[in-house]
């Protein structure tokens, strides 16, 4: 059975981390896995006294680190050092699980096909799920990698023309179980190979630190030669259930302040000459927001999102 350790990165969102948890523990114990590490990132909500208490009698050793004198608290800085202290931990671990607050997994089947596909094909890095929320609907598990057409076109559009979703047609179904190889497979969960994690230095959390971070490790994992790949089920869960992050709320910021660092480091340094088009795709978003305000929430702070987008995005949106 292959060696397995949980990491978990955590802020503020206690009540999704209990039941992550309660959902997590007995799959662990079924697929023996070695131990979980929970990054909290400063919580203020009870979450690192919970976590403390749970460890305490957790049959599944458990332990729960934060930010160190540096301060650095971002996803990827949260999801790097708890791989660095379960691969401390517990030295003969095979394979890391990246496990989120906002996910849940209703039997140890998913996990234990996904360790099996990693033993049984060398070429595979890491083997994430098709996930859906709690109400059986589907979420999204990945991508293709982007493109210039689609970030110049926008999230939304890129999506409804398809642009970056990944193919859908390619299920091996010969198999125990069907699975596809992909460009990009979330982290939401992903079981990866020790050597993989080890090969690609982790998550990039001084460029991306919370946007993006995935997409850059999957195209680092694709130049070292590996693939992603992804395990068809419905028995794992991704849905925040309405309970924001902080990190929500400048999402739209990063998302386009991490993609034109990504393009820039695969597609090079000449993405930089599209910012005008880029200014002009935001200024028709605005306006079009404006038209639309009178019928839409939150409306001014969709306008206020675009009005930041256009006057930082020759800044490369800092």
């Amino acid at each position: 059975m292959t060696k397995i350790a949980t990491v978990i990165q955590s802020f503020n969102r206690v009540e999704l981390l209990k039941k992550c948890l309660d959902s997590l523990m007995p799959v662990l114990a079924e697929v023996q896995g070695v131990g979980v590490v929970v990054f909290d990132a400063g919580s203020t909500d009870g979450s690192v006294e919970y976590l403390t208490a749970r460890s305490e009698t957790s049959l599944i050793p458990m332990r729960v680190i934060g930010p160190q004198r540096d301060g650095e608290s971002s996803f990827a800085h949260g999801v790097n050092a708890a791989c660095a202290e379960a691969m401390k931990q517990w030295p003969s671990l095979e394979a890391l699980f990246l496990y989120e607050t906002d996910n849940a997994v209703q039997s140890s089947q998913p996990l234990a096909h996904a360790a099996l596909l990693l033993d049984s094909d060398a070429s595979i890095g890491a083997v994430g799920f098709t996930v859906r929320k709690h109400s059986g609907q589907p979420a999204g598990w990945g991508q293709r990698f982007p493109t210039v057409m689609s970030f110049l076109l926008g999230p939304h559009v890129a999506e409804k023309w398809g642009l970056t979703n990944p193919s859908s047609d390619r299920w091996r179904e010969g198999a125990e179980f069907p699975w596809q190889t992909a460009d990009v497979v979330y982290t939401s969960p992903l079981l990866i190979r020790r050597t993989t994690w080890e090969a690609s230095s982790g998550l990039d959390a001084a460029t991306f630190p919370f946007a993006d971070c995935d997409v850059d490790w999957a195209w680092r994992v694709h130049l070292l030669g590996l693939k992603l790949a992804v395990i068809r089920t419905d028995q794992v869960i991704h849905d925040n259930s309405d309970a924001l992050s902080n990190w929500s709320q400048t999402r739209v910021q990063h998302f386009h302040q991490a993609r034109l660092a990504l393009l820039k480091r695969y597609s090079g340094d000449w993405i930089g000459v599209l910012k005008p088009l880029l200014w002009l795709r935001h200024v028709m978003e605005w306006l079009a927001l404006v038209l639309a305000a009178p019928m839409r929430q939150n409306a001014r702070r969709s306008l206020q999102k675009r009005w930041r987008l256009m006057g930082s995005v020759m800044r490369d949106y800092r």
